[in-house]
C-alpha cells in the first residue's frame, strides 16, 4: 500500500522536474530526520540535515549511491537506546 507522503513526492517530482525518491531513501531520509532531532534535542535540525543530504546526493543518478551517502550521514547520528 503507498503511503500518503509518496504522493507528495510524486507531486513535487512532477512539478519541478526532480527525480523521484526511491522508498528505500524515503525510509532512511525518515531515520535520518529521526535520529537527528532525537540527538540534538532540537527538531528543527531534521529538516535541515535533510536539506543537506538532499545537496549531498542533487548530482548523484545511481540511487544505490544516493542510499549509500544519506546512511553515510547515519552513521553521523547512532541510534541511541530508548530511555
Amino acid at each position: 500500500m503507498a503511503e500518503p507522503y509518496e504522493a507528495i513526492l510524486a507531486r513535487v517530482a512532477e512539478e519541478t522536474g526532480g527525480r523521484q525518491m526511491t522508498p528505500d531513501e524515503a525510509r532512511e531520509l525518515l531515520e535520518l530526520a529521526r535520529r537527528v532531532a532525537h540527538v540534538s534535542g532540537d527538531r528543527r535540525a531534521a529538516p535541515l540535515v535533510c536539506f543537506a543530504a538532499g545537496g549531498l546526493t542533487a548530482g548523484e543518478d545511481d540511487p544505490d549511491a544516493r542510499l549509500r551517502q544519506i546512511r553515510a550521514l547515519l552513521d553521523l547520528f547512532p541510534a541511541q537506546d530508548p530511555e
